[in-house]
């Protein structure tokens, strides 16, 4: 067989191709056992925890600095897919519906889907229903009540992180 040009790029593009794909496993891994399991979500800016407001009424939802028993499992276990967070508590979902004056957030049935869009640093991340929607916190309210907003850069209300219970 004779070497030409071309028969000595298609190992080089195989090798490239081999190294992409095993760069994204790894990524894929990674982030597999970022989301793997239950997690609390907590609020950026104010550093407190999105937990149920009442058990006997789980229809409104609040922000509690020392609630750390309101766990929330996630069903999918990658960033790019959108996934739903359930409470360990009552086994709702969270989702949100219009009170007032806004869209606030609640727990019930509704199977709400979320992405989890990455920010810089300290592995902050942005809950998105799509685009043009995010959860954010309102402080027009006390306690403050979550609910969707708008979705702008640079708006610390809507920024969370998902941190390990234990």
């Amino acid at each position: 067989m004779a070497i030409t040009p071309s028969s000595l790029a298609l190992p080089s593009i195989m090798f490239r191709l081999s190294i992409a794909f095993t760069v994204l496993a790894a990524a894929a891994c990674a982030s597999a056992q970022l989301l793997g399991g239950t997690f609390l979500l907590k609020h950026n800016s104010t550093n407190k925890y999105l937990t149920e407001e009442d058990i006997g009424n789980p229809m409104t939802m609040l922000i509690k600095s020392n609630t750390r028993n309101q766990k929330w499992k996630v069903d999918l276990a990658t960033p790019i897919v959108p996934t739903t967070f359930q409470s360990d508590v009552s086994s709702n979902y969270v989702a949100y519906t219009a009170i007032g004056d806004g869209e606030f957030v609640k727990t019930g049935v509704d199977r709400k889907k979320y992405t989890l869009v990455p920010k810089i640093p300290d592995s902050t991340i942005r809950l998105g229903e799509d685009r043009n929607l995010c959860l954010g916190v309102s402080t027009l309210y006390n306690p403050p009540l979550c609910r969707q907003e708008e979705c702008e850069d640079g708006d610390i209300s809507q920024l969370w992180k998902l941190e390990n219970p234990n």
